[in-house]
């Protein structure tokens, strides 16, 4: 189990039932599992099978087939991009506010950390927790924190000279979440109306 950054090696490879594996643990991987569910509209089974692509490394080297039961290596891709096995993991709660976008976010982030750790993470690909760790050390005045700080103050809470300009930024920095129930209710109703050609039931059934 990985304890913490100053007495544990940094995993490289993870063990499950159908064997030991080695990763591709760098936070370039990471980002790019995220955008592949969170930027595409391919079905499931696609993007379950480009994520195991690209964190368990086949060739090279490295592994020489892809693990075979994919239900647990999938598994262990999510719990290892939530650092779970860390014994300080906290699980996020359901009624979080959701404050952070490692895609959108990515000028702020990059300009961050060059200016507080002058890396760059165009061309260095720190290893996931690695970068985690400076990420949530970044200082109060990072860029990204302030975008944060916005999103997750309710207007109420700010002077009412300012509270036009305060809405005017979080409707800037909004996220929109593919998680949307009523997005995902009129995707699945046009799914089944393309199906069945009856594109008058999507204008009667659609959710606004």
């Amino acid at each position: 189990m990985f304890d913490n950054m100053l007495t544990s090696e940094l995993p490289a490879t993870l063990a499950m039932g159908c064997g030991v594996f080695y990763i591709n643990s760098g936070f370039k991987t990471m980002l790019a599992i995220e955008r592949n569910y969170f930027e595409t509209d391919e079905p499931d089974g696609v993007k379950h099978a480009k994520a195991i692509a690209l964190f368990y490394p086949v060739g090279g080297g490295k592994n020489l087939f892809y693990p075979s039961d994919l239900g647990e290596a999938l598994q262990c891709t999510f719990d290892f991009k939530m650092q779970k096995g860390k014994r300080s993991y906290k699980p996020m709660q359901n009624n979080e506010p959701v404050t952070l976008d490692f895609l959108l976010d990515a000028d702020a982030i990059f300009a961050d950390f060059w200016r507080e750790y002058r890396i760059d993470l165009n061309v260095c690909d720190l290893h996931w927790y690695t970068f985690l760790a400076l990420f949530r050390n970044l200082s109060g005045d990072a860029s990204v924190n302030a975008i944060r700080h916005i999103r997750s103050t309710p207007v109420q809470d700010v002077a009412k000279d300012r509270q036009s300009k305060h809405l005017q930024l979080q409707e800037s920095y909004a996220i929109q979440s593919v998680q949307d129930p009523v997005e995902m209710f009129n995707r699945k109703l046009m799914e089944e109306c393309q199906k069945s050609g009856d594109y008058a039931r999507y204008n009667r059934e659609k959710r606004r």
